[in-house]
């Protein structure tokens, strides 16, 4: 008996008026539409809406989604998901964007490849940043139209898709290229 005059008291300090019970209710009511929309299957991850794109596969941009169907959408965090895609080498930016009721839309800009580097039997694009972003057979259109570089330079054998060119490499490439 001596809690329920306790709470009496202490209600009665807070002068619980009418629009502040009604204040109270509608900020439970917030609370348990906000906790339903998070557990509810119905915003459950169903599309990933990806672009067409030359250099990067649907499979490596969904694999760096790591994202499965059924995700409630309103627990979902973008941006960790953004700076995983950007992290695959063709890749110079990326937004996502959550679409209600279950979708996720991804914008890409890929990378634009200014150089064929050529290692060997090995060609690879660079980008005007010096990232190696891509791997071509020597026959690809893209080998084609691009300037050249040749480089026969024994430690570039190890260079890879994801490596960067030193600088004054590129920049010596790239005036050389534009001759």
């Amino acid at each position: 008996m001596g809690g329920l005059r306790g709470l009496r008291a202490l209600v009665g300090r807070w002068d619980m008026t009418p629009p502040r019970a009604a204040a109270i209710l509608g900020l439970l009511a917030a609370l348990g539409a906000l906790y339903g929309l998070a557990s509810t299957p119905a915003f459950a991850l169903a599309r990933t809406d990806i672009p067409e794109l030359q250099w990067t596969t649907r499979e490596s941009v969904m694999a760096a989604i790591g994202t499965p169907n059924g995700v409630n959408l309103f627990q979902l965090q973008t941006g960790p998901l953004e700076d995983r895609i950007r992290a695959l080498p063709g890749v110079a930016s990326a937004t996502v964007a959550v679409s209600l009721p279950d979708t996720i839309t991804v914008q890409i800009q890929e990378r634009e490849a200014i150089l064929d580097w050529v290692i060997g039997d090995s060609h690879f694009l660079v980008d005007r940043d010096g990232v190696i972003f891509a791997s071509l057979a020597a026959g690809d259109d893209a080998v084609v139209t691009l300037p050249a570089v040749f480089d026969s330079r024994p430690e570039s054998a190890a260079l890879r898709v994801g490596a960067v060119l030193d600088p004054v490499d590129l920049d010596a490439a790239t005036r050389l290229a534009s001759l």
